[in-house]
């Protein structure tokens, strides 16, 4: 993973699209639903802990995506 650049990972849950953002310059996380309204919001994530989540987000079907991408030319 490149240390410099926002993480996305996107995937449906619910008939709804949910995106989860991870920011290495702050070290968090930031999981939205479509509406763009906050789900969740983590500082303080360590390395460890972004590989365990990104193993979650595979396994929940989620694609990572690169940040200057829109997330629909994905699904």
């Amino acid at each position: 993973m490149n240390k410099n650049k926002l993480h996305i990972w996107i995937w449906m849950q619910d008939n709804q699209l949910h995106k989860a953002a991870y920011n290495p310059a702050s070290n968090t996380l930031v999981v939205t639903n479509e509406r763009d309204e906050i789900i969740l919001r983590r500082t303080g994530i360590t390395p460890e802990q972004l590989a365990q989540l990104e193993m979650l987000f595979v396994g929940i079907g989620a694609k990572r995506i690169d940040g200057h991408r829109e997330p629909f030319s994905y699904l």
